[in-house]
């Protein structure tokens, strides 16, 4: 395969890629990246002597996605995070009512009642 026919074809992989990661579909991830290292294994077997703008065209696209990557782990971070709040019932309150007493609000563990 000639250099500019694998970065052609490395581009659309990469734009196909940004669109998976935009529209949330992680599980197309695993194929763009075979697809990539398969492109990556053509080029540096052909010598890939394509022109050097469209090499730095695709590495810029590619750290472009990177970010994007972890943004969206970022953000599954945070959720799972978030889930495991609301299910353990968020941190303690405590108060003081009228008569000085401390009182503890929140902090028990959540019920999520099951039902058949």
């Amino acid at each position: 395969m000639k250099p500019e026919k694998i970065a052609r074809a490395f581009d659309a992989v990469l734009d196909d890629e940004r669109s998976a990661l935009i529209a949330g579909a992680f599980d197309r991830l695993e194929t763009i990246a075979a697809d990539k290292l398969r492109l990556l294994e053509a080029a540096q077997a052909a010598g890939a002597s394509a022109d050097e703008r469209q090499w730095r065209a695709l590495r810029v696209k590619n750290a472009r996605n990177g970010a994007l990557l972890e943004g969206a782990q970022r953000g599954l971070q945070d959720g799972r995070a978030r889930l495991e709040l609301i299910r353990n019932g968020g941190a303690a309150l405590t108060t003081y009512d009228r008569y000085g007493q401390t009182v503890q609000h929140g902090g028990s563990r959540a019920k999520v009642e099951k039902r058949a």
